[in-house]
């Protein structure tokens, strides 16, 4: 599995990376500056010391004084960085010498650094009245190479860390400020794929390609703020669809179905309480149809749905089952009286003729049955349908325009007569 870094870690790393390359290169640069320049002025220190041993010199050599020329050498280069000095005839031979004799592990180093950087001696020649009467030979020594690059080891060093801690602070700094936000934007992607909320507010950013990204992310909540809210439309349109008939608005025959169980295992449940079920047919609605057209048979439907529902109680329910077929559910109720003054205002609510397109009228009329629960132990919805269909087919045989209540005598029901 691939391991993954907080982006702040890869942006410091990277950071601190490019920080070390370059106080490095640029401590090298310097390094080697300062020796280059280091050497060139020992060289032409070295060249300055050679032509004052060959001044001071001069008259020891004329005179062939051995013992005067090396005193003088001794003399002139005492405080001079020379690992080695030779006076010369002018045949070559050696009249004195100096030379500096240490074997400790810093003189060593010494001479290991002077061979490398001033490899050649500097010579400077002796003349007298115009003649040459010898030279002086000078070595140097590479003790200010050494103590050079020591100190520069230890300046380096302290830059180093001062670098190092100086940038570390920059760079953890400037990795929250880019990170801050990015962070941000991972907090609000994450809690809207969580919680399907795309509302949050996101802060300016003062990085352009953040702003922008933020921009875009905002724009996209937009949109899909957008299309929740669309979807969140449609499923209600579908859910009000599938519990509602399209002509009515009234619920269908699923809706009544599940909500007339939830009634009857509320009654059961608690073994106290009453409902009704209304069975509602319009009377001739088949001639009706053949008569007039099934246009004007829907707007009788809607019509007789608008009057059913204002004769029920707010709470009540109401449904159309199918074709000219309406079931109402009355609960709670207190007594049978109640359902039975519903079903006369029922009735009564038919009696003003229905208006139809192009001014014409048509008079409707209702057949009602009417079952109460519970009407026996252990009742069930399809039982109680039954009694109520009963019921609405005595209302038929009694004369139609009127309910009657299940009992006994109406348990023998008949075929549909429209």
């Amino acid at each position: 599995m691939l391991r993954t870094r907080p982006l702040q870690e890869v942006l410091h790393v990277a950071n601190m990376r490019v920080a070390l390359l370059a106080v490095t290169l640029a401590s090298l640069f310097l390094f080697v500056l300062g020796l280059f320049m280091l050497r060139f002025y020992m060289l032409d220190n070295l060249h300055l010391s050679a032509r004052s041993v060959a001044y001071t010199v001069e008259a020891a050599v004329v005179f062939g004084d051995a013992d005067a020329a090396a005193e003088d050498l001794r003399s002139i280069t005492a405080n001079r960085s020379l690992a080695a000095a030779y006076v010369l005839d002018h045949a070559g031979k050696v009249i004195a010498h100096w030379e500096e004799l240490d074997d400790s592990l810093w003189y060593v180093g010494e001479r290991l650094l002077a061979g490398l950087f001033i490899d050649q001696p500097a010579v400077a020649e002796i003349r007298h009245g115009g003649r040459l009467v010898g030279s002086v030979r000078l070595h140097g020594a590479g003790h200010d190479l050494l103590r050079f690059i020591l100190v520069a080891i230890a300046c380096g060093i302290f830059a180093l860390g001062t670098s190092i801690w100086v940038a570390s602070r920059l760079s953890r700094r400037d990795s929250s400020q880019i990170v801050r936000p990015l962070r941000r934007l991972a907090e609000v992607t994450a809690r809207a794929r969580r919680e399907h909320r795309f509302d949050a507010q996101l802060e300016p950013a003062r990085i352009s390609e953040v702003q922008r990204l933020s921009e875009d992310v905002a724009a996209l909540f937009r949109e899909l703020t957008l299309w929740q809210g669309k979807m969140r439309d449609h499923a209600e349109q579908l859910a009000y669809q599938a519990n509602h008939d399209a002509l009515t608005g009234l619920c269908n025959r699923a809706c009544f179905e599940a909500q007339a169980t939830e009634v009857i295992s509320l009654l059961t449940g608690h073994g106290t309480g009453m409902a009704a079920l209304f069975f509602i047919d319009v009377d001739y609605f088949k001639s009706i149809n053949d008569t007039h057209g099934h246009e004007v048979g829907d707007v009788v439907l809607h019509a007789i749905a608008r009057r059913l529902r204002a004769r029920v109680r707010e709470d009540d329910l109401l449904a159309r089952l199918g074709g000219d077929e309406f079931a109402a559910l009355l609960y709670p109720l207190d007594d049978p009286t109640q359902a039975e003054r519903i079903a006369q205002s029922m009735m009564d609510g038919m009696r003003q003729p229905i208006g139809l397109p192009e001014g014409a009228t048509l008079q409707a009329s209702l057949s009602v049955g009417v079952a109460f629960l519970p009407v026996a132990p252990n009742d069930t919805l399809a039982g109680w349908m039954k009694y109520a269909d009963q019921a609405m087919y005595a209302a038929k045989r009694a004369g139609r325009g009127r309910y009657v209540v299940f009992s006994g005598a109406t348990e023998n029901g008949g075929e549909k007569d429209e």
